[in-house]
């Protein structure tokens, strides 16, 4: 006689291409265990709606089914169960809905609110999540580091200083400055708000921006280019020239940036393939092309393009780009070098 899977086995099966993310796979293997006796348990309905998140906009049809289904046996009253509705009618893209069954829940939560908050900003509904957030302090919720890096990511792209300024206390009150993920967002966000800015303000959040860096027990990589990135981005080349000598000094490997400056430009080429031994890519060769191409030295661009490795597995299809940019935009437009 042939054993039928029980649930743990489904669970298993359906676990295993959630954690693939092979979505498609995960949901077809639930509804094949929906056609039988076995009653979905409460991690079987967790995992198909993470499934359904991994499909976006396409999963809310089959979320919307699942959710039925969690209806008819019973679950949906089960606080996991309705944060993870939230949660996945947030993600695939129906925010009304999402915001429809967060106020029918029992019991709102950090999770509850986290999900909601992600939502809105990943459907550039910023405003709607700072409202979500400014809700959750008034019940007495303590916001979490996810939440917090989900409002940084909306600062960045709303532009609007009073936020970050709020957001960077509320982080200070809650102990998650040093954090190394949380500060580096902080920082990446002074960062990219500098662009939107006039002069001043760009002045003033780069004193925030560092003295949020100065405050972090582990820089890495990600919160030195963040800094860096900020400096150059508006201009700040020698600054951002600094802080990768600073990097060096503590022992870690800048990657190749361009300063914007011929000098200081060849030096992080060089120093890329001489000093830490890596090879360059088309981004790397184009950044190069564009600098010298600016500053009208198109006989030293030109001969880069000779250096380039002909055997790069990515050159045939964008060598001409690199070529089109020097003609198009270092010679005939800005040098008038048409020879």
């Amino acid at each position: 006689m042939v054993r039928q899977p029980t649930i743990y086995t489904w669970n298993a099966i359906i676990s295993a291409h959630v954690n693939l993310k092979s979505s498609k796979q995960a949901l077809v293997h639930y509804y094949s265990m929906w056609r039988t006796s076995v009653k979905p348990s409460k991690v079987t309905f967790l995992l198909v709606l993470k499934a359904c998140t991994g499909l976006a906009k396409d999963g809310l049809a089959q979320g919307r089914m699942i959710h039925d289904h969690t209806k008819r046996c019973g679950f949906l009253c089960d606080e996991m169960i309705g944060n993870a509705l939230v949660d996945m009618y947030a993600k695939c893209g129906s925010i009304e809905l999402a915001q429809d069954l967060f106020e029918g829940l029992a019991h709102r939560g950090v999770v509850s609110y986290g999900a909601l908050i992600d939502g809105c900003v990943q459907n550039g509904l910023n405003h709607i999540a700072f409202k979500y957030f400014e809700s959750m302090l008034r019940e007495g919720i303590k916001p979490n580091r996810v939440i917090f890096l989900c409002l940084l990511r909306a600062c960045s792209k709303m532009g609007a200083l009073e936020q970050v300024v709020q957001i960077h206390d509320h982080i200070i009150n809650n102990g998650l400055l040093s954090d190394v993920v949380v500060g580096t967002a902080l920082v990446d966000t002074y960062a990219k708000w500098n662009s939107l800015v006039d002069m001043y303000a760009k002045c003033c959040t780069f004193e925030e921006s560092h003295d949020v860096f100065d405050k972090l027990q582990v820089r890495d990589i990600v919160s030195w280019g963040a800094l860096i990135t900020g400096y150059a981005l508006n201009g700040y080349f020698k600054e951002a020239w600094n802080c990768v000598m600073e990097m060096d000094q503590a022992g870690i490997s800048p990657r190749c940036s361009n300063s914007g400056l011929v000098k200081e430009g060849y030096e992080f080429f060089n120093a890329m393939i001489v000093g830490y031994g890596a090879t360059p890519t088309v981004a790397h060769y184009n950044c190069m092309v564009d600098l010298l191409g600016r500053i009208g030295c198109l006989e030293e661009a030109w001969r880069v393009l000779q250096n380039m490795p002909s055997e790069s597995p990515d050159i045939g299809g964008v060598l001409w780009i690199l070529w089109r940019h020097l003609l198009r935009f270092g010679a005939c437009s800005s040098w008038g070098k048409t020879d």
